[in-house]
């Protein structure tokens, strides 16, 4: 506990990240942080899922390393493996309730992950949630799981 409270403390009173100077974020960000972590998919856990945490906001052009910004988004993980069934049974109608449609991955999973992808406009700027876990037969040299994780992200 005293860790945490000296984290906080010296994360208080450290200067906010430096932004990409030619990174643009969506107009009203806060706006649509506070959207994205209040969206009713972050209240679905799938079944056997332990919370890693509560849902994470990261603003976007918040610069990482020399090649990497950050993107407007809200993350929530969890522990356990799931497979597309699993993710599906999980997020499918609560996210369509919500106003997600379903949408084609439009990347490469990583190998053996189990990935779903939702989007709508939020706040007119079109966002994508992402679904992704590892399921049981995941690859041979990894101790642990990886967490599945909900995302809700402007594209850029």
């Amino acid at each position: 506990m005293a860790l945490l409270l000296v984290s906080a403390g010296l994360t208080a009173c450290s200067p906010p990240p430096p932004r990409d100077p030619g990174c643009t974020p969506p107009p009203r960000e806060k706006e649509l942080l506070t959207a994205y972590r209040s969206d009713p998919v972050f209240s679905v856990r799938p079944e056997g899922a332990k919370p890693s945490g509560d849902v994470k906001v990261s603003q976007a052009c918040i610069v990482q390393n020399r090649e990497e910004t950050t993107s407007t988004r809200a993350d929530r993980y969890f522990t356990g493996t799931f497979d597309v069934d699993d993710l599906r049974a999980a997020y499918d109608e609560v996210a369509v309730n919500a106003g997600w449609k379903p949408s084609p991955w439009s990347g490469t999973p990583p190998p053996r992950y189990a990935v779903l992808e939702y989007c709508k406009p939020v706040l007119d700027v079109t966002s994508w949630s992402p679904c992704s876990g590892r399921p049981l037969g995941r690859g041979a040299g990894s101790s642990r799981p990886e967490p599945p994780r909900v995302s809700r992200r402007r594209r850029p």
